[in-house]
């Protein structure tokens, strides 16, 4: 592995401080555009960042890697992040707190995630999804891209964001997930420029395809996805 870019990925205080904030800034706002900081390694891809700042001795994680990915290397993503944060290593997403992936997961991966009880949820897992793009938009998305709409609470009157380089399957595999909340995966997606979304297991989440509006999918339940009026944007 490239020392240089251990050293990187080794975040350093400030920089893993203003990364995690960027995280819960956008999990407290839903379909809110974040920017990752600008003093953030450029070495490194966007997308693990996150899990980088996340990660630790005690979290157990799963990487998806792309094995033509031209940055690191296939399978470089799960050595970097064990190395840099000493997270333990799993090979089944079951079993992981932390799914970091670098590819687009299967609705069968995505299925398989924890997602905690009604008295544990804080047992659910994390997932870190990377993609090209992410941006606020109110009109159709380009061709093969996504438009989300998420309302719920952090979010009461709704936001929309476009996403690029994601197959809509993987939304309507995590509303089949997050269906029985409190029990659910909360997802963050980062695209190759560093700006975040995130999806928590609570949102309302509507799916519009390029071309044909024909899908509605809501990852969450009517009882807890509703607009919350009291929600906060």
């Amino acid at each position: 592995m490239d020392a240089h870019l251990l050293a990187e990925a080794r975040l350093d205080a400030p920089v893993s401080l203003a990364v995690f904030r960027t995280a819960l800034a956008a999990m407290s706002r839903p379909g809110r555009v974040e920017q990752l900081p600008e003093t953030a390694p450029a070495s490194v891809p966007a997308a693990l960042l996150v899990p980088l700042a996340l990660a630790d001795l005690e979290v157990a994680v799963a990487v998806l890697d792309h094995p033509s990915d031209r940055r690191l290397g296939g399978g470089a993503w799960a050595e970097l992040l064990r190395a840099a944060t000493g997270a333990r290593l799993v090979s089944e997403v079951a079993a992981a707190d932390l799914v970091v992936a670098n590819r687009a997961p299967t609705p069968y991966e995505i299925s398989t995630l924890r997602t905690g009880d009604a008295f544990a949820p804080e047992n659910g897992a994390w997932l870190v999804l990377a993609c090209a793009a992410l941006r606020p938009c109110d009109h159709e998305p380009h061709d093969g891209g996504v438009q989300l709409r998420l309302t719920g609470p952090g979010s009461a009157s709704g936001r929309t964001v476009c996403v690029e380089g994601l197959d809509p399957a993987v939304f309507t595999a995590l509303r089949e997930t997050n269906r029985s909340f409190p029990a659910g995966v909360d997802t963050w997606l980062v695209a190759d420029d560093g700006s975040v979304i995130a999806v928590p297991r609570s949102a309302h989440v509507e799916v519009r395809l390029a071309v044909h509006a024909t899908e509605v999918v809501h990852a969450a339940t009517g009882e807890h996805g509703s607009t919350n009026p009291n929600g906060v944007d």
